[in-house]
């Protein structure tokens, strides 16, 4: 089995802009046509307290099954490996336990069929498979032996990127320089985003620098309405001139057997103080879970670069945001977890959002699963009304401060699909997501 390249944490498996459609932006070029918005509501003139509205760190190891779930001891040959399915139907479910002493090796799980499982472990000792079925209120038992496995899931790094592919199947490019469209202006060029994300069967259902919108990018973060020691700023409308998000180094990437992914760091960089805001690194994994859909997982963590903080307003959106397929503007599909569609959906809160559309007559899209541990969870949703795009926006609400010391984690699943929105999937997997089975590693 392939193993890290390099030791990292795992994830389970990481003025007013022109996007709310209202005047008063910042200093500059002026911003691309606005989109068409109700009207926002006024922004607080007090910050709240830090320590009042951010989340706390999640667990170091974001992999981990549960909070309760203690480290298992050392391997030793032919140890059983006992998953408890819970009160829920397990299928495809991506599994995740602490494992001590497994740091390095390569293992293979046994059932009392004979069939067998890879089993991935990492230099930090964080095993990962895929259970392929497991009834609510059952537990599979799996022997447990040293042995390697084909690589399944690549990351491959390249002169501007990493591709992510499962076997010979790309599964998207994580961009770390941005390309402009001939007469768009610098102020727009950056990197630090997922573009083009595809479906197993290649349909592409992303975009870049699109023409209404030059400032979307496939799969981003940034924040909007924004305040740093005085400063006003916008990092999501970069046009403007005040702030802009970058990547700025692509600390490991590894391949295996169940997954592969890549650690990056972006900077959130005040240009009119000429000064870092915000650090920012993405954990990103692929998994090799079924044939017919993709799974990947996005984890962020923010937190301020210096003693301070970043202050972000209310705003109409800002956060995690997802621009959708350039064919269809002319007509994207929403879907969230609450039976709200494009018209009802805005402003409501989700546990996953699909967008999708037809490309070249072929339906495709992707659902996205927010994580329960994210701040403000369900987070409420900016769908935009005429553009294919929509956004996880914690600072609907109300604003709050990123400080430094409290780390600000996002976590979201993406499950990527041809054909009509699958809802029993999205709920499947978004289920396993937020209640994963239990592990237990018995020694005989």
């Amino acid at each position: 089995m392939s193993t890290l390249r390099r030791p990292l944490r795992v994830a389970v498996l990481v003025g007013l802009s022109a996007c709310g459609g209202h005047p008063a932006a910042p200093p500059g070029p002026p911003p691309e046509t606005p989109e068409p918005d109700a009207a926002m509501p006024g922004v607080p003139t007090g910050v709240p307290d830090a320590a009042a509205v951010t989340p706390p760190p999640i667990l170091p190891d974001a992999a981990a099954a549960s909070p309760d779930q203690p480290s298992m001891p050392p391997p030793a040959g032919g140890s059983q490996v006992v998953v408890e399915a819970g009160t829920l139907d397990r299928e495809n479910t991506i599994v995740a336990f602490p494992f001590a002493g497994g740091a390095g090796k390569s293992f293979l799980l046994r059932d009392g069929q004979g069939g067998q499982l890879p089993l991935q472990v990492h230099e930090n000792g964080q095993a990962v498979f895929v259970l392929p079925s497991l009834k609510a209120g059952q537990q599979a038992s799996f022997t447990l032996q040293e042995g390697a496995s084909p690589t399944g899931v690549t990351a491959m790094r390249e002169a501007d990127g990493v591709r992510l592919a499962v076997g010979s199947t790309t599964v998207f490019r994580y961009q770390t320089m941005g390309k402009l469209p001939g007469g768009v202006g610098q102020n727009y060029l950056r990197g630090g985003y997922i573009h083009p994300l595809l479906t197993p069967a290649g349909v592409l259902v992303t975009d870049d620098y699109p023409g209404d919108h030059r400032h979307h990018h496939g799969i981003w973060s940034a924040w909007a309405h924004t305040h740093f020691e005085g400063r006003e700023m916008d990092f999501w409308n970069m046009g403007g001139g005040s702030a802009k998000v970058d990547f700025q180094s692509l600390a490991s990437s590894w391949d295996g057997p169940v997954h592969a992914g890549f650690r990056a760091h972006h900077l959130f960089t005040d240009l009119r103080g000429n000064k870092t805001a915000l650090n920012e690194e993405w954990i990103v994994t692929v998994y090799k879970v079924a044939p017919a859909y993709f799974v990947f997982d996005l984890d962020s963590t923010q937190e301020a670069a210096s003693a301070s903080p970043v202050n972000l307003d209310q705003y109409l959106y800002g956060g995690f945001a997802f621009r959708g397929s350039a064919q269809w503007r002319s007509g994207a599909t929403f879907v969230t977890s609450e039976g709200k569609d494009r018209g009802s959906g805005d402003g409501t809160t989700a546990r996953w959002c699909y967008i999708g559309g037809k490309v070249d007559g072929k339906m495709a899209g992707y659902a996205v699963l927010g994580h329960p541990s994210n701040f403000r969870a369900p987070q409420p949703m900016r769908i935009n009304p005429t553009d294919p795009y929509f956004s996880f926006s914690p600072v609907k609400p109300g604003g709050f401060p990123i400080v430094q010391g409290k780390p600000f984690v996002s976590r979201f699943r993406f499950v990527v699909t041809d054909g009509e929105p699958d809802r029993a999937l999205y709920d499947r997997v978004w289920n396993d997501y937020a209640t994963p089975p239990k592990v237990s590693v018995r020694a005989n």
